[in-house]
């Protein structure tokens, strides 16, 4: 799935559930999530669209090692760059927290090898050190892992449109 919108439901949906955080924080942390969940479809993306079939749609990318590097660099980056863009900004009143580093860690591994690993049977998810096929798959994995999904999507639309309302209905007042 090159660059699917699959994964995105419970990457935007948990940087919601903390309410102190404020909204360009989130928003941020939203933003930076999507880029690291989206990373290990760049394989997927490579075959498929640019014809590069020397390249698997589920390759290293699709493995445990892969999506922690990808994670604790991506969580490296974040923190750099909202000390140096953000943090002076007098919109943004906290700093980078614990747990949003945290989140972004583990955002490739979680939210997108753990939704992808029930569902197909080439991943090698203990890459570099076998290259044993997926042992987690299943054959209702497709089912669990979009429930799973769309349970997310649901939310998040249900929580943003909550808050539109929710908003607008006490400013009228």
């Amino acid at each position: 799935m090159p660059f699917t919108p699959f994964h995105w439901g419970l990457t935007l949906l948990i940087p919601e559930i903390p309410s102190s955080m404020d909204r360009l924080r989130r928003r941020i942390l939203q933003a930076w999530g999507l880029i690291l969940v989206t990373i290990p479809d760049i394989e997927g993306f490579a075959h498929v669209v640019l014809n590069l079939h020397n390249i698997e749609i589920h390759g290293p990318l699709h493995s445990f090692v892969s999506c922690i590097l990808i994670g604790i660099v991506g969580s490296a980056i974040y923190y750099l760059l909202f000390q140096s863009l953000f943090l002076h900004s007098r919109k943004i009143s906290t700093g980078v927290s614990t747990w949003d580093l945290a989140y972004l860690a583990l955002i490739p591994l979680c939210l997108h090898l753990f939704l992808d690993l029930p569902m197909y049977k080439d991943i090698e998810p203990w890459w570099p050190f076998s290259s044993t096929k997926s042992q987690f798959y299943f054959e209702s994995g497709f089912f669990y892992s979009y429930v799973v999904a769309l349970v997310a999507w649901i939310g998040f639309l249900v929580l943003l449109a909550f808050r539109f309302f929710n908003n607008k209905f006490f400013k009228s007042l």
